[in-house]
Parts: structure tokens; sequence; C-alpha cells
């Protein structure tokens, strides 16, 4: 094999691979500023089966105007419609009567007077004489709304909604508006499993008692509990996550009902990918209030064909997200998507929308790759998100560290979404979680400090706190290439993405690592040995930190020195080294590119004994902490761990600003705040991306 030829310099990174490098002449790395599928007509719309990853068709001629009309979940035409709507037949007994607690004799329509949301709660579910008073004064207990309206009011009916409840038995035959599964779990109780109305609350039960009981109540993820309207926020909060007092205010001051604040819309993002005909998309909202609709409807339509392809899922909370699933999905054409929300759930007199597109995938895509979205700089990211777009990606990549609040770790992650969701609103979108998106900083996943054999899982918080913010920022992937989990439960997560020409594997390189042998573990050695074998494509990897410790020096956020690394610095893929060797073995005449981030550096090495170049990201907002490397370029050096590498490139904090701490950047004077903020120099604040095009 030739060797690399490499030319990097500020803001490009040009990575020449040799000719006889698979499915691939070269490669540039620009470093810039950054469920049964039936045809159906108009007014029947088949439901999904639990168990069917097959997706709903609608072919243009059945539905012209399925934008305006979707979604509808019955036929309007019906009389099943009319007598769901209203109820003709329903009116108080003038003739009942019952006492209250001063034994004295009350009509129906006492409960309409004064207070009588109050009256109603207390007594439309009293028995008396064996009589239900609800029964009897069903206008006075407002019985005489839609079906789902009486569901939805827990203080109509005690046992409103579980499957023996005659009352509502209709919103379950019907349920064009049926209940959600967060309410009916709150409201029919503790029971083993619960599914009502083809739901099924399993899931919803393990996140609450992961949530309400596994963690401290005082403060850990106080911000996406089912609660979190009705209860002071930690004083944390309050202070060290930010340069604007409001941080919060875009979900805690939202109305029920409401947009989010200063919005047009309630759903804070999408994340997708397209792979190997599989469409799947995550939608991403606030923390609801608990009495507003977790049903969200996703339709599909293919630009040249106009087929429709419709779906649904249910909002997780804690998490606030929920997955689209399409199979079997044309790859010749590209899409518009439109996904569709009402938050009343008895009347959709309120409607929020989300478009945007999946455009056709073709040829080898410009890659755009960002890590370390510092938990201070978050909350306005239009400058990032106006220059990785004008570099006209065709695929992002978010490699990790998309977060730093460690006790609020759900709602950051959120957070995150939504101030980049122009981004990701019609890019695919491949995620990885690094050590800070788990809550924990430096973890190994072999147990307490890796010092457990690999397997283990991570440990320092709950396994179900951990796979919910798994579930929550990785859903949208590919299927994971193995349905094998950790001895703690923790999902293997490992999988790859096919974009027409290029095939990149999604490594995790933290969740098998030890202190003595093991960095990807051997199922995922192995499964990365078939990878090289299988595909004819061109090959890249992603992985959350890069095979190298390059960092010489080091300073944290308030330091008031730097500090020179030593041996003890086990954080990245260099360590331990002799699982590297095994990994950069498996690449070698596999894959030349690895893109990885994490180390708030940005630089691009390669590894001559492997023929593998590795092009980390800088930090996209570096106001966390800095590293740095001061050995002259071209050169080969080892490092901490005695890994081989030549020195391409780096960028580094120039030395007329390292007398400055990373966190002063953000409280600077406006000129080098705005020098920090907008990319002229990636020492601090606002910094590049690596952009990967092929040619």
């Amino acid at each position: 094999m030739k060797p690399l030829l490499v030319v990097l310099y500020f803001q490009f990174c040009v990575l020449l691979l040799p000719s006889n490098v698979p499915a691939a002449s070269s490669i540039s790395i620009e470093a810039g500023i950054d469920e049964e599928g039936d045809i159906v007509t108009l007014n029947h719309i088949v439901g999904r089966t639990s168990n069917s990853n097959k997706n709903r068709l609608m072919h243009k001629d059945a539905h012209d105007e399925s934008l305006n009309s979707f979604p509808l979940q019955f036929d309007s035409t019906s009389s099943r419609f009319e007598r769901f709507m209203q109820d003709e037949t329903c009116t108080d007994d003038s003739s009942f009567t019952f006492t209250t607690w001063d034994e004295t004799p009350r009509t129906c329509k006492w409960l309409q007077r004064g207070k009588s949301w109050k009256r109603q709660k207390q007594f439309c579910a009293k028995v008396e004489n064996g009589i239900r008073i609800s029964d009897k004064c069903q206008q006075s207990c407002g019985f005489c709304s839609t079906c789902s309206y009486r569901c939805h009011k827990k203080w109509l009916i005690k046992s409103d909604v579980c499957e023996h409840d005659s009352v509502c038995s209709s919103c379950a035959d019907t349920k064009p508006f049926h209940q959600t599964c967060k309410n009916l779990w709150e409201k029919c109780g503790d029971h083993d499993s619960r599914v009502y109305g083809g739901l099924d609350c399993s899931e919803i039960k393990s996140l609450d008692k992961c949530f309400m009981q596994n963690i401290e109540e005082d403060y850990r993820e106080t911000l996406v509990k089912t609660d979190w309207h009705r209860k002071e926020q930690p004083n944390e909060l309050k202070y060290n996550h930010g340069p604007k007092e409001k941080r919060y205010d875009w979900f805690l001051e939202r109305k029920p009902y409401e947009p989010i604040v200063n919005d047009e819309t309630i759903i804070a993002g999408v994340l997708y990918t397209f792979s190997e005909s599989t469409l799947k998309m995550s939608v991403y909202f606030p923390p609801l209030y608990p009495w507003e609709s977790t049903k969200v409807y996703l339709e599909l339509i293919g630009e040249t064909s106009t087929n429709t392809y419709l779906d649904d899922c249910e909002i997780l909370p804690f998490i606030w997200m929920c997955t689209f699933r399409i199979s079997d999905l044309p790859m010749d054409e590209s899409y518009k998507y439109k996904v569709t929300y009402y938050p009343k759930v008895w009347n959709r007199d309120t409607v929020f929308e989300y478009q945007g597109l999946v455009p056709l995938q073709t040829g080898k895509p410009i890659i755009a790759a960002l890590s370390c979205l510092g938990h201070r700089d978050t909350v306005d990211a239009n400058s990032l998100v106006h220059g990785v777009l004008d570099s006209n990606p065709d695929v992002i990549v978010l490699l990790g560290d998309h977060n730093y609040f460690h006790h609020q770790v759900s709602y950051g992650f959120l957070e995150t979404i939504y101030h980049i969701n122009n981004l990701t609103k019609s890019l695919p979108t491949i995620v990885q979680l690094d050590d800070h998106d788990y809550g924990l900083g430096n973890i190994f996943g072999a147990g307490i400090n890796g010092t457990y054999n690999s397997g283990e899982g991570f440990t320092g918080s709950h396994p179900c706190l951990f796979m919910s913010y798994e579930h929550q920022a990785l859903s949208h992937l590919p299927d994971p290439a193995s349905n094998k989990t950790l001895l703690n439960g923790i999902k293997y997560r490992y999988t790859n993405y096919i974009y027409d020409e290029v095939d990149m594997a999604i490594m995790e390189a933290r969740k098998f690592k030890n202190q003595q042998d093991t960095l990807l573990g051997q199922d995922q050695e192995e499964w990365l040995e078939n990878w090289c074998n299988d595909s004819n494509l061109t090959r890249i990897v992603l992985t959350q930190t890069p095979f190298i410790s390059i960092a010489t020096h080091y300073r944290g956020q308030q330091k008031s020195k730097w500090t020179t690394t030593n041996k003890n610095f086990k954080d990245p893929n260099g360590f331990p080294p002799e699982a590297r060797a095994r990994a950069l073995e498996i690449l070698k005449d596999c894959s030349s590119l690895v893109v990885s981030g994490d180390q708030h550096v940005g630089f691009s090495v390669e590894y001559p004994e492997y023929k593998v170049m590795d092009c980390a990201t800088p930090a996209a907002y570096n106001s966390v902490f800095w590293r740095i490397n001061d050995n002259p370029l071209n050169g080969t050096y080892t490092d901490n761990h005695d890994n081989l590498y030549i020195l391409k490139e780096i960028y580094n904090v120039p030395p007329e600003m390292r007398e400055m701490t990373p966190m002063s950047t953000i409280h600077t004077s406006p000129d080098i705040y705005r020098f920090v903020r907008h990319g002229r120099n990636i020492w601090g604040g606002f910094a590049l991306g690596c952009f990967v095009t092929f040619s």
C-alpha cells in the first residue's frame, strides 16, 4: 500500500488515499466552521398491529388531500362516529336525589352550582344505595361530552380507563382519541402488565419505576419527571448552567396545549436515519403536562411516486420522545414528511405540525461530524447550525458529549436537539453516546473504573437510567448488529449505516472497555471483521474518541495552570494499547479513515503501521476544557501508552490565549466573546466540525 499523503491547514484537512483502497479514489476532510400494509381509501385508514413492522400505504389517487385530512382514525360518515361525538339520550334523572355530608337531599342540578368541579369530583363517583350518582346525573357530571373526555377526567370516574370499565368501553372500541398509555398507567395502577386499547404499558411502567424509585428524589432528572410542573426546580439549575438566566423558560413557562415558548410548535425536533429501505425517525417534545396527549402521527409522501405511508407512536414520559418505523420503503426517491400532534385528548381544536425532507441518497455523502456541545452554550446554537448547513452536508454525525448536565441528562439531550433542530430536520443524523451522555466522566464499560471483566456494564448510576438515555438518543439508528446485553442489562448498540456507496460503522468505544486488555469487546471485534469482509462499499469508522492519547497538556474549566498528561490519561481509545492494536489491525486494508471526537482538540494523525488516518473533531463549543499538543507537524511521535502516530495537523489554543481559562471565554469582553463564539479560531467558544467529502 502506498503511503498516505495528507495536507491539513486551517479549516481544511485533505486526505488522499492510495489508489488500491476499495471503492474510494480519494477522501478529503474539511474542518470548517462551524404496521398490515393495506392500500386504503380516504375514509378507511387501516390501523397498525403491534407485532408488525409494515406500515400503511396510501396511493395518491385514493387520497388526494392526505396532508390536510391526515390522520383519520375512523370513517367520518359512519353512525358510530355520530354516537361517539354526541349522545342525545344523555340527560339527568330529575326524580333522583342523593344526600351530602350534612344529610341534605340534593338533586343533580346541585352539582352544577357554585364550585361545580369540586362537587362533581366529590360526589359523581360516589355510590349511594347501590346507585352510582354519575349514572343518574349524567349531564351534570359531564358525561354528555365525548367518551374520551369522560375517560380522560380521572375525577369523574375513579376506575375509569381499565378494561373492565363499562362506561369507557366505547373508547377502547372506537378510540379515535383513545387514552394514552401514560395516562392509563397513572389511573389503572401498578399491575404487572397493562394492555388497553392496543397499548402496552409495560415500557412505561419500567421507566416509571426507574425514574421514581432508583434516583435521588431531590435533584436527579427533576426537569423530565411527570411532576415537573408542580415542583420548584432545584437551586443548582439557577446557576452554573449557562449565560442566560432564563435558560429553561422555553418549556418551564409553556402553558398546557400551547407551543414551546417563542415558537410555533410544541415539537422540539426529529432525528432520523434511512438505511437499507428502513426509515426510523424519533420525534422529541419538551416535558408534557399529565393531561396532554402522548399520541403522535407521521405521514410520509414520495416526491415522485406520491405514495403515502402512515405511522404513529406513543410518547414515553421521562425521555419525552417516540420513534416511528417504516420498513420496505423504496430508496429510489426522496420524501416529504409531516409529524402531527394533537395535545388535547378529547378534540382536535389544537394541532401542531413539524415538516421536513428525507432526501434521495446517491453516491458518496458529505459528512459533517460534531462533538462536545458544551452545557454553557447550547442555548444559542444558530451560529453552529448555519455554519454547518453552509457546507451543504448530506449526513450529520453527532459523535458524543451532547451535554454536560450529568444530573439532568435526559433534559440536556432534549435541549440540545431542540436548539439544533434546523440542522437535523431534513438530514439523516447518526448519534453516538460518549461518557458525559451517561452523566459520568471518563467511564469504562467494565464496572468501577474498568476494573471488572469486559461486559459488566457501566456503573455509577442505575442501569435503567443508562438504558433510558440510550433509548432516547439512539432509537432512530439502524437496528443494532446484536441483540445481546451486558450483565447489567444494557443493550449492545453498535451497528452500521449505509448511504448508497458508503458504509459507516457506528462503534461503541466505551461500553466494553476495561483496564486490562479490552476496548471493543470480543463480540464487537468479530462484528467489525465481518463488516470489513462483507462490504464492497467505501468504508469509514465512526467512534466516540480517537485511537490515540494526543494531548500533551490539559487545562480544566477554571484551573489556574496547565497540567502535563501522563500514563494515567486512559480516556481515549489509545488505552489499553493491546486492544487498540487489535482494533486497528482489523481496520488495516479495510478502512483508511476513522472520524472521532471527545478530546476538545481538533487534529489529524496517521497510524503508520496500519495505514489508517484518524481525524478528530474539535469541541463544537470549547468552553469546558482545553487540550493541546505543541509537537511540530509531520513528525513521528508516541503517546503516553507508546502508540505510534504521525501528527499531520492540530488546532491548538493559541499561545497568546493560554493564560485565560476555558470558562473565562464566556464572560470575557464582547470582542473576544464574538471572536470565540463565531469560529474565528477553535481555542474557545464556538469552534469547528470535521467535514468528510469523497471524490
